[in-house]
């Protein structure tokens, strides 16, 4: 499992599809899914599969939630 190690903080993201050129020459559009107050980055699990065929999709779950360390 990926973590950024930021000081004493430990945040754990997901990164799917990284950088897929979309014929033009040019990289995708990266996006950056952020959940909700009391949820983590399982909450994008059903949407990250088509948003990555097309994206690179970054899911980090915020300071205190799923996998990443409490403040």
């Amino acid at each position: 499992m990926p973590f950024a190690e930021l000081g004493d903080v430990r945040l754990f993201y997901s990164d799917d599809a990284p950088g897929k050129d979309d014929g033009d020459g040019e990289a995708s559009v990266p996006l950056l899914l952020v959940h909700g107050y009391g949820a983590d980055s399982h909450d994008w699990d059903f949407h990250i599969p088509d948003l990555a065929s097309r994206h690179r999709v970054i899911a980090p779950d915020l300071r205190g939630h799923g996998y990443s360390s409490a403040p």
